[in-house]
């Protein structure tokens, strides 16, 4: 008996040595698994920048598209995201300049966006020459490039395009391309681009490339010449039907009044001199222009490409 009791005794004495080390164990057990439960998330915020919920990673993100211009599906010279162009001019330019690719090997394009994102325009289409997205390969080419935003606009040239665009080129094809952008009319601006383009490379492929000492000189227009033609067939008509009259005429004019009159018909008992007219010449005094003469319209060129305002 008295060996039973002190068994009960010394189980009852152990009783929260046991408990203590069980809580013990427990606690540890939870700490251990809250550490390797927040381990990962340590690991992956480690040298990374956190992003937003519901937001991707943009280093992830591949959409497949240029950083300047959406790429076109397939191969095409105008890009026009300004939305300046129906859709059959677009067909027709696209084709102007398909031919101009065929026939001499150079990308003549055309560019036109609400805004570049300012800065030089003629960088900007540098580095929209090297994403192509034209879809078309040439490493010659020549770009018309209009912001409508600032309305900018930019003649760039690469590889031998600078041959037939030099700067004399790429200016005088300016001077008449801004003429119609400046009146809004953009169609006949992007096709007096791509003619002029045709002309001044089938120069450059003759070894005449237009410059100052060999200028290009626009042909008059159909109307015009009409219009001189019947203006000279007139005169030589006038002429030669004077020349008849004269010589049907047979009366000899006489010098003076005088010799009209009958002799002794006529008998002068007063004269005298009556001042009938007064005529004053005025011109108007020009005034004088305190604006800049290069103004927005002024021209800026590099050894590449030519930009102005419109």
């Amino acid at each position: 008996m008295e060996r039973m009791e002190w068994r009960r005794s010394l189980l009852y004495a152990a009783r929260p040595v046991v408990l203590g080390g069980l809580i013990a164990l427990v606690l540890c057990l939870t700490v251990n698994f809250q550490g390797l439960a927040a381990e990962p998330a340590t690991l992956e915020s480690v040298g990374e920048l956190a992003v937003p919920e519901g937001v991707e990673d943009p280093a992830l993100e591949d959409t497949g598209e240029s950083f300047l211009l959406k790429p076109a599906e397939g191969q095409t010279w105008v890009i026009d995201q300004a939305g300046l162009l129906t859709s059959e001019e677009e067909n027709l330019l696209n084709e102007k300049c398909r031919q101009l690719y065929d026939t001499y090997g150079v990308l003549v394009t055309i560019v036109t966006v609400d805004d570049f994102g300012g800065g030089d325009i003629l960088e900007w289409q540098k580095r929209v020459f090297m994403e192509n997205p034209f879809g078309v390969k040439a490493k010659d080419g020549v770009m018309l490039a209009i912001s409508m935003s600032e309305r900018d606009w930019g003649i760039q040239t690469f590889g031998n395009g600078q041959r037939a665009f030099n700067t004399y080129g790429r200016e005088r094809i300016g001077e008449i391309v801004v003429e119609s952008l400046s009146e809004g009319e953009y169609y006949e601006a992007f096709d007096d681009f791509a003619e002029l383009s045709g002309k001044f490379l089938k120069a450059a492929e003759k070894g005449k490339p237009y410059s100052s000492e060999h200028p290009y000189r626009a042909s008059a227009p159909i109307w015009l010449i009409i219009g001189i033609s019947f203006g000279l067939s007139l005169a030589v008509s006038l002429i030669i039907v004077t020349g008849w009259k004269k010589s049907m005429n047979t009366q000899v004019r006489k010098n003076e009044a005088g010799q009209y009159l009958k002799q002794g018909s006529f008998h002068l008992t007063r004269s005298s001199d009556v001042f009938l007219y007064h005529t004053v010449s005025r011109s108007q005094r020009p005034k004088q222009d305190s604006s800049n003469s290069s103004g927005g319209s002024g021209m800026h060129s590099t050894s590449s490409g030519t930009s102005g305002k419109f």
